[in-house]
């Protein structure tokens, strides 16, 4: 069913899945960042979600994923300069992953460093995107 609405790009369907899996396993972190993420896409339970992203961070802050939900969380809440500087901890390679790389140049854009983030756009084409991370590239592709 996960794979389904991914493939579909079908956020809320998968926000659901998560929602329904992390309520029997609160303790399964890849379901705590997945359901805190889809969360901050679709702009649902704001404090929960980044609460989620927080202490997963706290646990496991060299872990990519959950290094670039923290960060995202961190941007939405206006604090894209933090978020960066989280990621800019990360190893070159794992900013290369597709799925951090749209993260990354994302925050690269919201802090000014557009000419930087063109690379990390690059990499962010070969991620399979939900349709909300696709628009947050639009937008920042389009920032001054």
């Amino acid at each position: 069913m996960e794979r389904g609405y991914g493939t579909a790009g079908n956020t809320g369907g998968l926000n659901k899945v998560y929602e329904a899996l992390f309520a029997l396993n609160p303790n399964d972190a890849g379901l705590k960042n997945n359901l805190a993420a889809t969360s901050m896409l679709l702009k649902i339970n704001p404090t929960r979600s980044y609460a989620q992203a927080r202490e997963l961070y706290a646990i496991a802050n060299t872990n990519a994923v959950f290094v670039s939900t923290y960060a995202f969380a961190l941007h939405v809440q206006g604090k894209s300069a933090e978020g960066l500087k989280l990621m800019q901890a990360l190893p070159e390679a794992e900013l290369q992953r597709p799925e951090i790389a749209t993260y990354y140049a994302v925050l690269l854009s919201a802090t000014g460093a557009r000419d930087k983030a063109g690379a990390y756009f690059i990499a962010a084409e070969k991620a399979q995107l939900l349709p909300e991370e696709r628009h947050l590239l639009v937008q920042a592709r389009g920032q001054n």
